[in-house]
């Protein structure tokens, strides 16, 4: 029989167990340890995390929890003994650079939700260049998320940049303007508090970090609310009605990327790394998947008949372009349009081109009988001969709208037919695990120049991009103009760096072909002709400064290209060719031309007898060029 001063014993020895488990720290390690993740159970009981690289603190200490049938999992918590496991799982990619490494230790922590008992795990991944998360809750039948705990606490004085415009559309398409302001300012700088991701982190001790999440499948998309106290919390599109989901809940990665250059930003694959891998039946095949240079009728002249579009197939065979996209109005305008379309694709074989179709979303959007109408219509479009599809006004990222993209991916890798997405959000990923996903808007690009009452594109946004939204993955930007009205303050030796440093694997000229095939500068046509759209190495070369200047050297093969977005005032530039570690090279170099907007100036760089070389860049102007090795 235990006696009462016994008793009294084993409740104090229980209340300070108890204590010590709440306050516990639990340290996790990168690969090198240059990243540590610490997680800790607050007095409250509440789970949260925290963040160093290098001894900088990325992410002061944040909560955790998704709040599922009304009981949040992050709060009175208890955790078990973790497993973990160091992983390097490498992979093929189209972007920056041809391989994703993916080294990374896994930790799998059980969880227990002490006044449910509901068990979980928290999986964690530790790269040297990032930390994620995500919640895996086991279950059966229907349940309803209504949200989560999870949070990202900024160290103070961290300037960030985030996506704005001044409408509902903002969250809709995630097609903003670039800008920035202190983490302090954050609650009120916008219409409202809420921010999509990425968002981008420039800290006080020089490095960078991102917050984005990745593998969002079967899951709303989540953006954040700048709550104040230097935090963004989850928030997602469906409020505190929530969003259902069946049997086990496998919530996205919840993820920070920090680095300390931005040439380690921009070579970084940390969104696609924590994406699955394609499924090795569905894409065991994948010769299918050739994303290139596409012309594009529909911005500047609209869709036209089947013969305008006929002259648009012959633009792509004069310029080696192996695709044309037949945009909005197709399906409506024509008269018998699946035959014509079908009389189109036939003509583009002979002439060695290939053809791409748009759809809106609505049309197919119903998901009864699994998606029965973007079936049926996929089929028809197969049956044509058409090799891809343009799917466009998702207009959100909800669950239903997320469901949809993954169904026209997995749909239309089927029938062997790559996907281009538009107003949509950001990507998490799925070009990894569906590689037939060939570029997605998401962006501010060019094409939103069309719409007047919001403004054209500043150069400091363009500057901004491969630092900001390119981070995550693709963006179809869809580069290049020569219209004076639609250039905004830029060059032509600005647009043509957009089609360099945008990365795209499918890149969608803006310009009218003709305009590119006989522009006055032959260079200009050739270095239009020859350009890569995805790359073997990226170099983002010195100077660069997000939104002010971005410089990049992109690497295909023996082929240097480069490419220079001016943001900010006039400036020389001092290009140092030994940086491409293959000197002497020879080729071309265009850049601004002081006599108009769309005047250049060639350099022969085989002529030139050094290997520095001052570069006269004007405000929003640029330049690119085209080397090899003599």
């Amino acid at each position: 029989m235990i006696s009462q001063s016994n008793i009294c014993l084993l409740l104090t020895i229980s209340a300070l167990a108890l204590s010590s488990a709440l306050k516990a720290e639990t340290v996790y390690q990168s690969p090198s340890g240059m990243l540590k993740s610490t997680l800790t159970i607050s007095e409250t009981g509440r789970l949260t995390y925290e963040v160093t690289r290098g001894g900088h603190s990325m992410i002061e200490p944040s909560s955790m929890g998704v709040t599922i049938d009304g009981i949040d999992l992050g709060q009175q918590v208890a955790l078990g003994e973790a497993t973990t496991e160091s992983i390097s799982d490498p992979y093929p990619i189209k972007g920056a650079h041809t391989q994703a490494k993916n080294i990374y230790r896994r930790v799998l922590l059980p969880v227990t939700q002490n006044t449910s008992g509901i068990k979980y795990d928290l999986e964690m991944r530790l790269y040297d260049e990032g930390f994620a998360w995500r919640y895996l809750v086991p279950g059966k039948g229907s349940r309803t998320v209504h949200g989560e705990a999870s949070a990202f606490r900024i160290p103070e004085k961290t300037q960030v940049w985030y996506f704005e415009r001044k409408n509902a559309w903002k969250l809709k398409s995630y097609a903003g303007e670039w800008m920035s302001a202190p983490i302090e300012a954050m609650p009120k700088v916008s219409r409202t508090p809420l921010q999509g991701f990425p968002l981008i982190l420039e800290y006080p001790h020089g490095g960078y970090g991102v917050l984005c999440e990745a593998a969002v499948f079967n899951y709303s998309g989540m953006r954040v609310e700048a709550i104040g106290d230097r935090t963004f919390r989850a928030n997602f599109t469906e409020g505190d009605a929530g969003f259902q989901l069946n049997d086990q809940i496998t919530t996205p990665w919840r993820s920070v990327i920090a680095v300390d250059t931005l040439n380690e930003l921009v070579n970084q694959t940390m969104v696609t790394n924590l994406a699955p891998a394609p499924d090795p039946i569905l894409f065991a095949d994948q010769s299918w998947i050739k994303p290139d240079w596409c012309v594009w009728r529909w911005q500047l002249q609209g869709i036209g008949l089947p013969s305008d579009q006929q002259t648009f197939i012959k633009y792509a065979k004069s310029l080696g372009y192996p695709y044309t996209l037949i945009d909005d109005g197709w399906e409506y305008d024509w008269e018998k349009p699946w035959e014509k379309l079908k009389e189109l694709c036939a003509y583009a074989e002979k002439e060695q081109v290939k053809v791409f179709v748009w759809k809106r979303w609505a049309d197919v959007a119903n998901p009864e009988n699994n998606f029965a109408e973007l079936r049926n219509w996929l089929d028809q479009v197969a049956a044509t001969g058409t090799v891809g599809v343009k799917l466009d006004f998702f207009d959100a990222e909800d669950l239903t709208k997320r469901l949809g993209e993954e169904a026209v991916l997995r749909e239309a890798a089927k029938r062997k037919l790559m996907v281009n997405f538009h107003g949509c959000p950001k990507p998490s990923g799925e070009s990894r695990t569906y590689p037939n996903e060939v570029t997605r808007e998401g962006i501010r690009g060019l094409e939103l120049n069309f719409i007047r009452s919001e403004g054209l594109l500043p150069p400091q946004h363009n500057a901004a991009l491969p630092f900001t939204r390119l981070v995550l993955g693709h963006g179809d930007y869809t580069p290049v103009t020569f219209q004076p009205g639609h250039m905004g303050e830029t060059t032509a030796a600005h647009q043509l760096a957009t089609a360099v440093i945008m990365t795209s694997p499918m890149q969608v000229l803006n310009e009218i072909p003709s305009n590119v095939i006989y522009y006055p500068i032959q260079e200009v046509t050739t270095f239009l002709k020859n350009l890569p759209t995805y790359w073997d190495e990226t170099i983002v070369l010195p100077e660069s400064k997000i939104g002010d200047l971005a410089v990049l050297a992109r690497r295909k093969g023996d082929h240097w290209y480069l490419g220079a977005l001016n943001g900010g005032p006039d400036r020389e530039y001092h290009l140092d060719l030994n940086l491409l570690g293959e000197t002497p090279l020879e080729g071309f170099l265009i850049s601004d031309s002081q006599d108009s907007q769309l005047a250049v100036k060639v350099v022969n760089i085989a002529s030139h007898s050094e290997s520095k070389i001052k570069i006269q860049i004007s405000k929003g102007g640029g330049f690119v060029a085209q080397l090899k090795k003599k």
